[in-house]
């Protein structure tokens, strides 16, 4: 076998000699040989010692000068130290017998709620549950593919508790009949406008009605999903259990609740008078009994001419109640549809003049988003009356300061502090004293 020549001596490779300067320079940053450098003394054997080859390789490490403290203004602190981060949460006064326009949207604006079998179902049997559990009547609803709307009346002062246990059940459901484990609604907080008086109601439920349309997909009698429309006010509305996630013994097989017409009475804020203690009925009634005495009659002969006859009863009057708004909002919807109709054939509207249909709607994806509008306002209350929603914004800051002052109290230490009415946090949580309706707080 032939061996391999061997190289001359002068062509060997040696590793060049690292000494500690030059193993210093390599590790070492610039900042911190620039500031070894400064704080290394003159007389020091390395810093006489030239740059090059001749320089010493004393082992001999350089001593260094301690390092100042600086010390900090306590004032100048302050300034530096960010905010403190105040809550995104709007404070909202939850008062008994509120009428609530209530929207929630799903998250990423996905279509998670695109009309199905099971999710039509488990939407309607958690949401006729949790009704029926805090005792909201409910006045019209509709479910799109990626948010619903509900108009809902808080007998008892319970709205929050409801929209958590049916937030919260309604997500967990549909994620197991989806089959993801994405979040369900979105994560922002959901949108409640106060209704202050009759027509902002009427406005609201054929809003509901009319949402379909709006959104170039159907007519409100065509949409495949839930809706109020489905329905006539007075009747009874069913949801059986969905079997594939709701327990039996926990759970009832059938839930009924009433479709509830609105009342005439109904709203918050139903008289604007100095006194504050008049409200809208009797305004009438009082305006009413002028108008009779100026004609030569009197309240009790009013009364007597209003008075339904003997046979007539309470459910007689319910039904003519039903039917009577029935009409009434459906016909204010038939106008809606027609202007919108109207609109979407003008060449300026940018949109297709026929709709979608309902084969597109349950043939979309649920990957799919809707479309977003950032920066739009979220009313607090609704009303076309002005003077009305003026009052309703000065009790609101009203409400607003006394809440404010109680709680600065509460947190000092005294317990038998006195909050506004209209406290829910704090009396769910801690369970303090609140102020009944119509008592100084």
């Amino acid at each position: 076998m032939r061996k391999r020549p061997s190289l001359p001596a002068h062509a060997t490779h040696k590793p060049k000699r690292e000494t500690r300067n030059s193993t210093e320079k390599r590790r070492a940053p610039t900042k911190a040989r620039a500031r070894q450098r400064s704080s290394s003394a003159p007389d020091s054997p390395s810093s006489a010692a030239p740059r090059g080859r001749g320089r010493s390789r004393s082992t001999t490490p350089t001593p260094k000068a301690p390092r100042k403290r600086m010390r900090r203004n306590p004032s100048a602190r302050r300034r530096c130290e960010p905010p403190r981060r105040r809550s995104r949460v709007r404070l909202r006064a939850v008062r008994p017998g509120a009428v609530w326009l209530i929207t929630k949207k799903t998250n990423d604006d996905l279509f998670h709620l695109r009309p199905d079998g099971a999710v039509n179902e488990v939407l309607l049997y958690t949401l006729l549950l949790k009704l029926k559990r805090y005792e909201l009547h409910l006045h019209g609803y509709v479910f799109m593919s990626n948010h619903f709307h509900l108009v809902v009346t808080d007998v008892r002062g319970q709205l929050p508790a409801f929209m958590r246990e049916f937030l919260s059940e309604s997500g967990k459901a549909l994620k197991v009949a989806l089959g993801t484990t994405r979040r369900i609604w979105c994560a922002d907080r959901y949108g409640a406008t106060e209704l202050l008086d009759r027509d902002a109601i009427e406005r609201a439920l054929v809003y509901l009605r009319v949402n379909p349309t709006n959104a170039g997909l159907t007519l409100p009698t065509e949409w495949p999903g839930l809706t109020s429309c489905h329905h006539r006010y007075g009747e009874v509305i069913e949801a059986r259990r969905a079997d594939f996630y709701f327990d039996a013994h926990t759970r009832p097989d059938l839930v009924r609740i009433t479709l509830e017409p609105v009342p005439e009475n109904a709203g918050r804020l139903q008289g604007l008078d100095s006194g504050g203690s008049t409200v809208g009925g009797e305004r009438d009634s009082a305006h009413n009994v002028e108008q009779d005495e100026a004609r030569g009659g009197t309240a009790q002969a009013r009364a007597t001419s209003t008075r339904p006859p003997p046979g007539v009863g309470k459910n007689t009057r319910r039904r003519r109640l039903c039917t009577a708004f029935e009409k009434r909002i459906a016909r204010r919807a038939e106008r809606e549809v027609a202007r919108i109709l109207q609109q979407r054939k003008s060449p300026r509207s940018g949109s297709p003049s026929k709709l979608a249909g309902t084969r597109a709607v349950l043939t979309a994806s649920r990957s799919q988003r809707g479309n977003h509008h950032y920066g739009r306002l979220n009313p607090r209350y609704m009303s076309e009356d002005h003077e009305r929603m003026q009052r309703a914004i000065e009790e609101h800051r009203d409400f607003l300061a006394r809440h404010e002052e109680a709680k600065q109290r509460y947190a000092s230490g005294e317990v038998r502090v006195l909050f506004p009415y209209g406290t829910y946090g704090y009396r769910e949580r801690f369970g303090v004293r609140v102020a009944r309706g119509g008592e100084a707080a």
